[in-house]
């Protein structure tokens, strides 16, 4: 955490503000750095999806146009149509 988040938090800063510094910041979620990983041949798409499944199963719905559609999205879409074949 940085001076920035710090204060964020000690003025109440709502979540979404607070989560969208840290990813100005650098942050990576799990499931993110998870495909990093495949990408880098260090792990399994599946492994990635048996670790982060929580993650998936507990977000909230969210609406995605192929513009709007995170880097997260299409490396899970991705890696579901390799494993898929």
């Amino acid at each position: 955490i940085d001076s920035e988040l710090r204060q964020m938090v000690l003025e109440n800063c709502s979540s979404g503000e607070i989560c969208a510094a840290a990813r100005r910041n650098g942050l990576r979620v799990l499931s993110e750095d998870g495909w990093r990983l495949v990408r880098a041949g260090v792990t399994t798409p599946e492994e990635v999806l048996r670790v982060t499944k929580d993650q998936v199963v507990n977000a909230p719905p969210q609406e995605t146009s192929p513009a709007t559609e995170t880097a997260d999205a299409r490396s899970a879409r991705k890696a579901h149509a390799l494993v898929s074949v």
